[in-house]
């Protein structure tokens, strides 16, 4: 049943979400991040020790590897599922892809302000998760709800004008949930 489930889903997502994603690398990324001045061009040790020590996770996040972002996913997971009761289905290396894009995104239009600011990688990793309309906290909800609480009334606002195929696509979900599970 899940698996006929998803590919409904599935169906749903590419007829509404018709925006392109090419996936960044991780090297792409990097690379980028070197060029506009957020890495240096030669890391230390005493430089990732220095970022590990303020919590700079979005600093961290561009300098390790693919394996290690996996874990990093992983673990925020089951932490949601243990702390929230929160599920998030999708794949791991999804939402590598997916926070690499949103990086590589802020690097190319010089929106720098998720680097100076700090911002952490498991808040841009629960962001993504909601405005993807996977995150589900058993409360039975809907996925537009869920995305207006979290991202409160000005800033749904904004997602509205900005996103309306994603928002036409968490409807889409809801509506699409609620006469399979209701």
């Amino acid at each position: 049943m899940v698996g006929k489930a998803y590919a409904v889903i599935s169906n749903i997502y590419s007829d509404v979400y018709k925006e392109d994603y090419s996936i960044c690398t991780d090297d792409h990324l990097r690379e980028l991040a070197v060029q506009k001045g957020i890495l240096p061009e030669n890391i230390t040790q005493e430089y990732i020790n220095k970022n590990l020590q303020e919590k700079n996770s979005i600093i961290i996040w561009l300098i390790i590897e693919r394996e290690k972002k996996v874990k990093a996913i992983n673990k925020l997971k089951d932490a949601w599922r243990d702390e929230e009761k929160a599920i998030v289905r999708n794949p791991s290396e999804c939402y590598v892809d997916k926070i690499n894009n949103v990086l590589y995104e802020c690097l190319l239009n010089d929106d720098d302000d998720i680097f100076i600011l700090k911002k952490g990688i498991g808040m841009l990793f629960k962001t993504i998760v909601i405005m993807e309309g996977d995150y589900d906290d058993g409360s039975g909800r809907s996925k537009v709800e869920i995305l207006k609480d979290y991202l409160g009334e000005e800033r749904f606002e904004w997602y509205k004008r900005k996103h309306p195929n994603k928002l036409k696509y968490l409807e889409e979900l809801d509506k699409y949930i609620k006469g399979v599970y209701k």
